[in-house]
């Protein structure tokens, strides 16, 4: 039996180059499917990561709404309190008005602010219950220490609500205004000093 050598060689080297041009084409497709489903992964990471940012920007935007109003009830019910209980209010000047402005912006400010906490972070609404609290104790102090023509009944008392009004509560109130400032990222320092 004798061998024919250029045979011999057709029959390895014809399956062996089809199967190396097999293989170069199965790693193509493969490169191709793995570009494509590469391409595709980065397309929805960054449609992701778009629609994470758009929902902190309206997340931001809707604490920044709050905030400036919470703020601004408070600023409102601080200067109604001390219009009411200014210590020099003259002996016939009608002080039901003060106390019923008084009272209507705390009650604002409550009904605004309770509902809409849960937008805000656990260290922001600890410091504005805090202000609430002393809110209300002054208010229950001068509503209750007050005679029938709505004076008060003890003086030390009543300057003790006052002086509440006048440092306390502004030093609190400027450690929120810092606090809210730090939380939009708006430059600035609080308010520790009370402007009334």
């Amino acid at each position: 039996m004798s061998f024919d050598l250029p045979s011999i060689v057709a029959a390895i080297t014809i399956p062996a180059g089809a199967a190396a041009v097999v293989a170069y084409l199965g790693r193509k497709i493969v490169e191709a499917w793995l570009s494509r489903d590469l391409e595709a992964f980065k397309a929805a990471l960054l449609r992701e990561g778009l629609e994470h940012q758009v929902r902190f920007t309206r997340l931001h935007e809707r604490q920044a709404e709050i905030m400036a109003e919470v703020f601004s009830r408070l600023e409102t019910l601080h200067q109604a309190c001390l219009l009411w209980a200014r210590k020099m209010l003259p002996r016939d000047t009608e002080t039901a008005p003060f106390r019923d402005r008084a009272v209507e912006a705390y009650k604002s400010f409550v009904e605004y602010y309770h509902p809409k906490a849960i937008w805000l972070d656990v260290e922001t609404c600890t410091a504005i219950n805090a202000i609430v609290a002393e809110f209300s104790d002054t208010l229950f102090q001068l509503t209750f220490d007050t005679d029938e023509h709505g004076f008060p009944r003890n003086p030390k008392a009543w300057g003790e609500s006052y002086q509440r009004l006048k440092e306390s509560i502004p030093k609190a109130r400027g450690l929120l205004d810092t606090r809210f400032r730090g939380v939009l990222g708006v430059a600035g320092k609080g308010r520790e000093t009370p402007d009334a």
